[in-house]
């Protein structure tokens, strides 16, 4: 039997990107997970949702793996999770401001999604956060010069963003040690080439389309080695995805 593969996440599994063009958000039609899905074996089902956080994301996986019965289930959530409310920090950046999802509780809503996909018979595999652009992204959430002024205030230096940010995909790393689960290292993908910034969106946290091929090809190198019988014979996948041959080639 072919197993089928769920996705539970936010705008990056998606495959949003930011298309400078239009001046907005939209999907791309190669994002990772869809250029991952003509070489797999079975069904792949994306409910990967723009703007989502685990605590909503985790009540819709429990739905969907009622639905869909999966053998095997990716998690991606954080980048949502971790951000702030920077109108309301450029407002009043001498007060306490908390992100949309503080690290306790995003570590307990983690540790519970995974459970609950052992439990119901699905392999959970998680993914860490691909790195941000910290004075990209600085730059996109101030929109102008006062509103930077004051973030720089509350934040005390810009690298602080990606420090943050790397909480959350610490936890991501140490939850699946914990639970002995499926672990994507797409951060360390992202870092091993060093400059990593043209594989990124103008907001300095999206990844690209040249972002979700890199995220497609470590995928498909974790799927090789941890469980190749997920991929189509070589030639059944010659013929699915002719247009991206150097996926193959890893």
């Amino acid at each position: 039997m072919k197993s089928k593969i769920l996705i539970a996440g936010d705008s990056i599994a998606k495959g949003i990107v930011y298309d400078q063009d239009r001046k907005r958000y939209a999907h791309s039609h190669k994002g990772f997970c869809d250029l991952i899905a003509p070489y797999l074996s079975g069904p792949l089902k994306n409910t990967a949702r723009f703007g989502n956080t685990i605590r909503p994301g985790y009540d819709r996986l429990k739905r969907d793996i009622a639905a869909f019965k999966p053998d095997i289930v990716l998690i991606e959530f954080g980048g949502n999770d971790c951000n702030f409310d920077w109108d309301a920090v450029a407002a009043a950046p001498d007060r306490e401001h908390i992100p949309a999802t503080p690290i306790p509780e995003y570590e307990r809503v983690l540790d519970e999604t995974i459970q609950y996909c052992l439990e119901h018979g699905a392999t959970p595999v998680l993914m860490s956060l691909p790195p941000l652009d910290a004075e990209r992204f600085f730059r996109w959430v101030g929109r102008d010069e006062s509103m930077r002024g004051n973030i720089l205030k509350w934040l005390g230096t810009v690298m602080h963003i990606y420090w943050w940010h790397e909480q959350y995909s610490a936890a991501i790393q140490q939850a699946a040690l914990t639970h002995h689960a499926g672990y994507i290292d797409m951060r360390r993908a992202f870092l091993a080439r060093g400059d990593f910034r043209d594989q990124l969106c103008v907001d300095g946290m999206h990844p690209n389309e040249q972002g979700h091929f890199l995220m497609a090809r470590a995928c498909l190198a974790y799927i090789r080695e941890q469980a190749p019988d997920l991929l189509k014979r070589e030639k059944e996948t010659a013929r699915a995805v002719p247009l991206y041959p150097s996926l193959n080639c890893l």
